[in-house]
């Protein structure tokens, strides 16, 4: 769009769809899982152990050392399947993915749950008149529902629920209400974040701080606070981190 490529494009594990993609946009990034990964690991303890790799926003390293504690401790050294994926780790894993913004998707979901809606109101025994009723009342709903959301957005305000209100009436004016609950959920687990060590202050002003998650210090983060950064020929406060989420 405008001469810019995408970033990143998601796929449903399509392979020939992969390869044409990487031919016509090499700089875009490919996120791909399939269902049979899922369907071959079965047993919750593996699939969660799983999502722990896939899903944590973490460095390379802290995802390879979580990767070798999933497969010594479930003995998937010979695993063919868990092989594979490995050797496309770089498509599907969020530590490869941190600095590009996809707000929060991993799959190709919403496309899916379009399609679902398609397929429940059509046929083949449907004629053509009343194939485009058919779309056209569904389309009708679908934008009915989203400009009911737009409305409620517009027009309330969620309550607040965590210690950091100021923040929360923040977000609560910026974003959807799905999207704030989201945030508060992340809010909450500022609890569980532990400082590992003093504030290290720079000259230009900033702060950095090393912080964990309690009970697990090996996997740190580096957080850089700049009290004014210029950004768009204006200065404001703003927070960097090297889990990269919110980036």
């Amino acid at each position: 769009m405008n001469g810019t490529m995408p970033k990143a494009v998601l796929t449903n594990s399509d392979e020939a769809m992969c390869k044409e993609i990487e031919t016509v946009m090499p700089e875009a990034c490919i996120w791909h899982i399939g269902k049979n990964v899922i369907t071959h690991l079965k047993s919750k303890e593996k699939l969660k152990a799983f999502n722990k790799c896939v899903r944590k926003y973490q460095t390379v390293e802290q995802f390879e050392s979580l990767w070798q504690e999933m497969i010594d401790k479930f003995d998937l050294h010979d695993d063919i399947c868990i092989g594979n994926m490995y050797e496309k780790r770089d498509k599907f894993c969020q530590a490869f993915f941190g600095d590009i913004f996809v707000v929060g998707m991993r799959s190709t979901q919403r496309c899916e749950g379009m399609n679902k809606e398609f397929k429940r109101v059509l046929g083949k025994e449907k004629s053509l008149a009343e194939l485009v009723a058919l779309v056209y009342k569904l389309l009708m709903k679908l934008r009915h529902s989203q400009e009911k959301n737009e409305f409620i957005n517009m027009n309330s305000f969620p309550d607040d629920v965590t210690h950091l209100v100021d923040l929360e009436v923040q977000a609560s004016s910026i974003f959807t209400h799905d999207v704030f609950k989201w945030i508060v959920r992340e809010i909450k687990k500022e609890s569980f974040i532990a400082l590992n060590q003093g504030v290290e202050c720079h000259e230009d002003g900033s702060r950095v701080y090393k912080v964990s998650v309690y009970n697990w210090p090996e996997f740190d983060h580096t957080v850089v606070y700049h009290p004014e950064k210029e950004i768009d020929s204006t200065k404001d406060s703003i927070m960097v981190g090297s889990y990269r989420m919110f980036q």
